[in-house]
């Protein structure tokens, strides 16, 4: 039986609604027996506050096939939804069509289908912030089909069956700041096929690939991140160029600390430090300070 929650103005959210108005959560929703996505939003500069509370989907297997969603934002825009938690859907939070301007704060997504967290479809300027991303069956954030401008600050991805965060596709210009992604079955940090992305301050720890990887990448900027500990290299570069790596750390990666191709050209490296790397501090030579 699904479980009936209120907003203030004490009207009753159902599995499957499209909310209109702010809302407050005052108990869980279960969606389980509905076969429904959980909540849509669908108004602009609206607040969805889940107050810690869980939604929960009828998702079992992984990954999903289901096209469920726990959260969505579609043609949305100066949302805000924070303290969510949502679980068992096919994905967890979906921003997509033209969804800018929103900010998602304190969620978490974990044993979804496949991924926590997407941005999609020319979906710009949204914020995530001290978001975590879990256990789901794909990425746990991810950027694609031409999403821009995103920031992500503070967010943690941790064992996802793909990497833990990604931007594909046209999705340019957006940041990582401070996130972390640990022990994740793919790489920790993904951009492919996009350009001007900013990632410093950020960590990949202990995931099954590389820690860092940029695809047919160019104008992308990594500083003063740290690479530990994954399956493969600390930073790669595949036919990636005009670059920037500067005060990057590379320590007890599988492989090289960092390995470009040689269709990755015209990159500047200064400041890298590479520690203990089982096969080599760099490839080419010089990309990293060996300590």
């Amino acid at each position: 039986m699904t479980s009936t929650v209120y907003n203030a103005n004490a009207q009753t959210i159902t599995c499957g609604q499209e909310i209109t108005q702010s809302v407050t959560l005052d108990a869980d929703l279960n969606c389980m027996a509905s076969g429904t996505d959980g909540i849509s939003i669908g108004a602009n500069n609206i607040v969805l506050d889940c107050a810690g509370h869980t939604i929960t989907g009828p998702v079992s297997s992984s990954p999903a096939v289901t096209g469920l969603n726990g959260i969505t934002l579609v043609h949305a825009n100066g949302v805000t939804v924070k303290n969510c938690h949502v679980m068992y859907f096919d994905n967890g939070f979906v921003v997509r069509s033209n969804s800018s301007n929103n900010n998602l704060v304190s969620d978490k997504a974990d044993n979804n289908g496949n991924y926590g967290f997407d941005i999609a479809s020319n979906s710009n300027n949204n914020q995530l912030t001290n978001g975590e991303a879990a256990h789901n069956g794909g990425y746990g954030f991810i950027m694609e089909s031409n999403s821009g401008k995103n920031q992500l600050a503070n967010d943690l991805s941790s064992g996802n069956a793909r990497a833990g965060f990604v931007a594909l596709t046209g999705s340019t210009n957006n940041t990582f700041e401070n996130d972390k992604s640990y022990e994740n079955s793919q790489d920790g940090f993904i951009i492919s096929s996009s350009s001007g992305d900013v990632l410093k301050n950020s960590q990949a720890i202990g995931n099954s690939y590389s820690g860092f990887a940029l695809f047919g990448s160019t104008g992308v900027n990594l500083a003063n991140n740290t690479s530990v500990g994954n399956g493969m290299v600390g930073y790669l570069l595949l036919v990636s160029t005009n670059n920037s790596l500067v005060n990057n750390g590379a320590e007890t990666n599988d492989q090289d600390g960092f390995l470009a191709d040689s269709g990755s050209t015209d990159n500047a490296y200064d400041g890298n430090q590479c520690e203990n790397n089982h096969a080599g501090s760099s490839s080419p030579a010089g990309l990293c300070n060996q300590n």
